[in-house]
């Protein structure tokens, strides 16, 4: 009965693990060139596809691990911004003194052949960027457009941290 036990335990082990969906990710991409396509936009902030979509390169450029190229390649990668708005988060009398940038994306990652490698729903900076206004509208909109480009990049590494695990 004694040799019968680890046995058991091994199997209700490698059967737990299997049962729950878990599954090993390896360091190693399905692809090793990726096109990143236009960034389709639903927001009204017409620079953040284009922001986004230069980001989302230049994360992949550090990485190293994928090249990125502008036609064949082993993936493609399609991105909706669905998400940007302004909330505030600290107020003086009547008036915000303080926003935080809310900004969010999906990503389909396909192969060459169009089947879905990865698919990532309602992706967002793992923190918001935060940004203060006073009395003058052109230090408040200086302040908004570095938030911005804060919270893209911080998006586009997340994407890649995702995309590419370690």
């Amino acid at each position: 009965m004694i040799r019968i036990f680890p046995a058991a335990m091994l199997f209700f082990v490698v059967a737990a693990i299997h049962g729950c969906g878990y599954r090993q990710i390896s360091g190693r991409s399905e692809f090793s060139s990726i096109r990143i396509m236009p960034v389709e936009n639903r927001t009204r902030e017409p620079d953040i596809p284009d922001m986004l979509r230069q980001a989302v390169a230049e994360e992949l450029l550090i990485d190293r691990r994928v090249t990125v190229a502008s036609s064949n390649s082993d993936a493609q990668l399609e991105s909706i911004v669905t998400a940007y708005r302004l909330n505030p988060t600290a107020e003086a009398g009547d008036r915000a003194t303080q926003y935080e940038i809310v900004l969010a994306a999906d990503f389909l990652v396909k192969d060459s052949g169009g089947k879905i490698l990865s698919r990532i729903k309602g992706l967002e900076p793992p923190v918001r960027e935060v940004f203060s206004v006073g009395a003058d509208a052109a230090a408040a909109k200086i302040g908004e457009e570095a938030a911005r480009g804060k919270a893209v990049r911080a998006l586009a590494r997340e994407l890649r941290f995702r995309m590419l695990p370690k």
